[in-house]
């Protein structure tokens, strides 16, 4: 009884053990900067992404996880085959850890980089997190491509 006890303990918590936090801060990415599943998600508009990013970073601006325009409801979720195509073409899988990197410069990117962590996790990605910190970068931290 004790055995089987134990045995579902850690078969129910094995996979957070492994978890990634919501929130990571600079030190957590330096820390795994050489954790090749990890795929930096920057959600900043491409002429930004151009000038600074984090390395290995892929661009998918926020406007790509949301929908627009005259026939559909602005703001809402895409339909799953965009989003598992949108994906793909970001080298994104389920085996993925995906490291969300809002810009910082307005009040709404930290809610950007929430609605797209949700998205994300709607889809059923398990391994996803927020880079919280200061944009761009203080002198020191990180290694920023310019």
């Amino acid at each position: 009884m004790y055995r089987a006890l134990v045995t579902c303990c850690f078969l129910f918590l094995a996979p957070l053990v492994h978890a990634m936090p919501a929130l990571v801060d600079s030190q957590w990415v330096e820390a795994n900067a050489n954790d090749q599943a990890i795929v930096v998600l920057d959600i900043q508009e491409p002429a930004n992404y151009r000038r600074f990013h984090l390395p290995r970073s892929v661009n998918a601006p926020y406007e790509k996880w949301r929908t627009q325009g005259p026939k559909v409801p602005n703001g809402m979720l895409p339909p799953v085959g965009y989003l598992e195509g949108l994906l793909g073409k970001l080298g994104i899988t389920i085996d993925s850890k995906v490291l969300i990197v809002p810009t910082g410069l307005a009040a709404g990117e930290m809610a950007a980089a929430a609605r797209v962590y949700w998205t994300l996790k709607t889809l059923g990605h398990e391994q996803v997190a927020i880079l919280n910190g200061a944009w761009p970068p203080m002198p020191g931290s990180l290694a920023w491509v310019a």
